[in-house]
C-alpha cells in the first residue's frame, strides 16, 4: 500500500490474529469500521511453513480461476486442478486462515459474533494485471462486493484480506466513494426487474437464492 488516507483507513498496530484488545481502542476500531473505514494491520501476516511455500509454483497455478475457494462448513475446496497432494496442502493451509480470520473477528469484533456467519475462504495464485477477465470479473473496475449470484438481501459482507505475495509485491486499491453516494448516481439508470425474472435466475440456477428487488 503506497499512502494511506486518514478519512478511509484506520490502522491497528496489532501483531496477533487472537488477542485481547482493550476497551477503548476496541470501541475505537469498531466505531471506525461501522463509518465505513478499512482497518488496516501492517504488524499482521500470514506466515507459511517451508513446504507451503510450495503453493506459491508458477506450475502449481490454476490457470483458467480467478479463485480457488475453501468451504468451512463442508471443508471442501473448489477451482484447483493438480496433483491431490496439492489440494489437500492448500486445503490445510486456507483452512488455517479461515480458522485466524475468526479469531481476529472474535477478538475484534465480540459483539458481532452471535450473527457472524462464516463464508469461503478464497486463494487467488494470479493477481489482476495481465489476467483476462470478463468485464463482470475483471476487479480493476468499480465494484461492490455483493456478488451477482449470491443476493445477501441485507446482510453486511467482512473481508479480511492479506497480500501473500512471496515476493514482497505490494497490493495497491483504488477505493471508490461511499456506497450512498455511489447508489445515488446510479440508482436512477437502473430498471426495475422484470417480474418473474428473480425467479427464473433461481430456478435456472444462475443465482444461489432469490435476488431481493
Amino acid at each position: 500500500m503506497p499512502a494511506i488516507i486518514p478519512e478511509v483507513i484506520s490502522v491497528l498496530q496489532s501483531s496477533k490474529w487472537k488477542s485481547n484488545a482493550s476497551t477503548e481502542p476496541q470501541n475505537q476500531i469498531i466505531n471506525d469500521l461501522e463509518s465505513g473505514q478499512i482497518i488496516y494491520l501492517p504488524n499482521l501476516s500470514f506466515d507459511f511453513s517451508a513446504k507451503e511455500k510450495e503453493l506459491f509454483r508458477y506450475d502449481y497455478s490454476v490457470m483458467q480461476a480467478k479463485n480457488v475457494s475453501y468451504i468451512p462448513q463442508s471443508q471442501k475446496l473448489k477451482g484447483i486442478q493438480g496433483p491431490e497432494k496439492l489440494a489437500k496442502l492448500l486445503s490445510g493451509t486456507m483452512a488455517r486462515y479461515a480458522k485466524c480470520t475468526k479469531e481476529l473477528i472474535e477478538s475484534l469484533f465480540p459483539h458481532y459474533c452471535p450473527a457472524i456467519q462464516q463464508a469461503r475462504t478464497s486463494f487467488r495464485p494470479i493477481e489482476v494485471v495481465g489476467r483476462r477477465s470478463s468485464y463482470r470479473k475483471d476487479d480493476k473496475l468499480l465494484h461492490i462486493d455483493a456478488f451477482p449470484a449470491s443476493p445477501n438481501h441485507g446482510r453486511r459482507i467482512l473481508r479480511v484480506l492479506s497480500n501473500i505475495n512471496p515476493e514482497g509485491k505490494g497490493r495497491e486499491w483504488r477505493l471508490g466513494e461511499p456506497f450512498a453516494d455511489l447508489a445515488q448516481k446510479f440508482a436512477p439508470h437502473i430498471s426495475a426487474p422484470i417480474p418473474g425474472t428473480q425467479a427464473l435466475l433461481k430456478f435456472l440456477k444462475i443465482t444461489k437464492d432469490r435476488r431481493s428487488h
